[in-house]
């Protein structure tokens, strides 16, 4: 788990900068699902600046910002669309959170193979 504490990790992005963010992100598809509702942007994002700040593993991002394995799906889509490199481009995301962004990403326990050699 990473250090920071938990009161941190709820505390509100500010509007300001959420609106700014809102702004880069691909439209969402709406798909009918079944199982549990799509996580809100707002709360995705948070967890994955989280993760990008403290610099932990996605499977130690807390469950009380997020699922892992959801958070890191979100980013996977935002960082092929391009969303992170703008946020940089506009002075949103600090230097060193881009660089973890650029970085090749720890994949989630399901992207690696087995023993055998197949997905998980």
């Amino acid at each position: 788990m990473c250090d920071d504490s938990t009161a941190d990790l709820v505390s509100p992005m500010p509007d300001e900068v959420w609106q700014q963010i809102a702004g880069l992100l691909p439209s969402a598809a709406r798909v009918q699902r079944r199982g549990r509702p799509r996580m809100a942007d707002r709360d995705a994002m948070r967890a994955i600046l989280y993760r990008l700040n403290s610099g932990c593993a996605w499977k130690a991002i807390p469950r009380e910002i997020g699922v892992p394995s959801t958070v890191y799906d979100r980013f996977r889509l935002w960082r092929a669309a391009g969303v992170f490199d703008a946020m940089w481009q506009r002075g949103i995301l600090p230097a060193a959170a881009y660089t973890r962004v650029l970085s090749p990403a720890e994949p989630h326990r399901s992207d690696r193979p087995n023993e055998r050699g197949n997905r998980q």
